[in-house]
């Protein structure tokens, strides 16, 4: 494994649309499935009449995904049919605190990781993140975000992002990592009482320098951005579909 990694990862370029311009034709978004239905965090219901390929939504044990798909008619207010041609398991799973850390899924372990993209929509945190995992292996890598609970400040509430890789973390004589996409999600409506605050995301990341991540340096990182109950926000697409099977 050479010192420095260059992964690319394609984003489609966003569209600024308003509410009523939500679908095009190829639309990405994340949503829940509910039955046989897909309802995006845009509040749009997507019947799959037609699909690429063979897929039970019942498979999907999160009930949570990122679509893509064809928009081939309205049938109802906001209620489409759809051909599905790529779709993705979200890992979706509660905030935390630190009282529930477990021997398994330690929570103080601060493994660094990559955020591609960070996005709120359908009262989630959405991430699109890549770890580097051991090919081979069969260990579980934990994805968490936590929270205190006197966290809320005047500043707003502070989450933070932690990733244990189960000791499978690239050394500069380790040669046996590839470097994976997963897409994860957070519910935090529940636990920000305003419609409108600011939130900030603090974890640990491979060091980017030069142009590229360098999987053997790591530093500690801060985004902000503001979160509204009802903002409006088309969901980032990545050109890779196919969410990391390694996650916990």
């Amino acid at each position: 494994m050479k010192k420095y990694l260059s992964i690319f990862l394609a984003f489609c370029t966003l569209i600024a649309c308003k509410k009523d311009e939500t679908l095009r034709y190829n639309n990405i978004t994340m949503g829940n499935i509910h039955g046989e239905q897909i309802v995006s965090d845009q509040g749009n219901t997507f019947n799959i009449a037609e699909k690429l390929f063979d897929v039970d939504l019942a498979s999907f044990k999160s009930g949570r995904v990122m679509v893509m798909c064809d928009v081939l008619k309205e049938t109802s207010e906001k209620t489409y049919d759809v051909r599905l041609t790529g779709i993705s398991e979200v890992l979706t799973k509660k905030v935390k605190t630190m009282e529930d850390s477990t021997p398994q899924e330690d929570l103080a372990t601060d493994d660094p990781l990559i955020i591609r993209e960070i996005w709120a929509s359908g009262g989630y945190l959405n991430m699109a993140i890549e770890i580097a995992y051991k090919i081979g292996s069969e260990s579980y890598h934990y994805i968490n975000l936590l929270r205190e609970e006197d966290q809320q400040t005047e500043d707003g509430y502070t989450f933070i992002l932690r990733h244990n890789a189960s000791g499978e973390v690239p050394s500069t004589d380790d040669r046996e990592y590839f470097v994976s996409t997963g897409y994860v999600s957070f519910p935090i409506a529940g636990i920000i009482a305003e419609d409108s605050a600011k939130v900030t995301l603090k974890w640990n990341s491979f060091k980017f320098e030069n142009g590229m991540h360098d999987f053997f340096e790591s530093e500690s990182l801060v985004k902000g951005f503001n979160w509204s109950r009802d903002e409006f926000e088309h969901t980032p697409a990545g050109v890779q579909l196919k969410s990391a099977a390694v996650l916990k």
